[in-house]
């Protein structure tokens, strides 16, 4: 029996980062889907894509993590999926 892959969203605009990051993960057996934005990752997830796990960075032009974050709970999108945040930040 296949196990079926867990599969991240990986939501960031450092494209270096998105790169790094779907290397290591897809080594690890992840899907990934890389977003480089909040309003691109909204976008997938309002098509249907339901991810796993959510990776995504706090900081971004437009949409910010947080916001990303209460427009997926206002709208219900990923009810189950694990939520991760990036920050370089020292709070």
């Amino acid at each position: 029996m296949t196990e079926i892959k867990k599969k991240i969203l990986l939501v960031d605009d450092d494209k270096f980062l998105v790169d790094m990051y779907t290397v290591k993960f897809t080594a690890a057996d992840f899907d990934i889907t890389p977003a480089f934005s909040g309003e691109a990752a909204l976008e997938v997830l309002k098509t249907g894509f339901i991810p796993d796990i959510i990776i995504m960075d706090m900081i971004m032009p437009g949409l910010s993590g947080v916001e990303i974050l209460e427009e997926i709970r206002k709208h219900k999108l990923v009810p189950k999926a694990k939520i991760v945040f990036l920050t370089n930040q020292g709070q």
